[in-house]
C-alpha cells in the first residue's frame, strides 16, 4: 500500500485554549482538583446507574469559559461546579470519541 503524505496537520482553532489552560495550570486548580477526587472518588455518572467506578477526572458542570472576569473564576474553582468522573463519563460529557479527547 502506497503512503501519501498529506502535510502537516491543521492546527486546532481553538483560540480560548490559552485562557482554558491558565486555569488548569494554576496551583489553586490542581489542589481544588485532588480535593474533589478526595471527597468523591467514585465517578458520579457512573453512581447514578448503580455501577462503581473510580474517578480520575474533574469535570465542570457548568462550563466556566461562558462567563468573564470574576464570574468566570468564581465558576472555575467553585466546587459545587464540579463532578468526579471516569475518563469513559467525561469523554461523554464533552462529547468526544476516545481518539479526540485528550485533557
Amino acid at each position: 500500500m502506497a503512503y501519501i503524505n498529506l502535510g502537516p496537520k491543521k492546527p486546532r482553532k481553538d483560540f480560548r485554549k490559552k485562557e482554558r489552560q491558565a486555569v488548569y495550570n494554576t496551583k489553586r486548580w490542581k489542589e481544588l482538583r485532588t480535593l474533589k477526587l478526595m471527597l468523591n472518588c467514585l465517578c458520579e455518572e457512573c453512581e447514578k446507574m448503580d455501577k462503581v467506578t473510580v474517578a480520575t477526572e474533574v469535570h465542570h458542570k457548568d462550563s466556566f469559559m461562558k462567563y468573564q472576569g470574576i464570574e468566570r473564576e468564581e465558576k472555575a474553582f467553585d466546587i459545587d461546579n464540579l463532578e468526579s468522573l471516569c475518563s469513559d463519563c467525561h469523554k461523554k460529557e464533552h462529547g468526544k470519541k476516545d481518539s479526540e479527547f485528550r485533557f
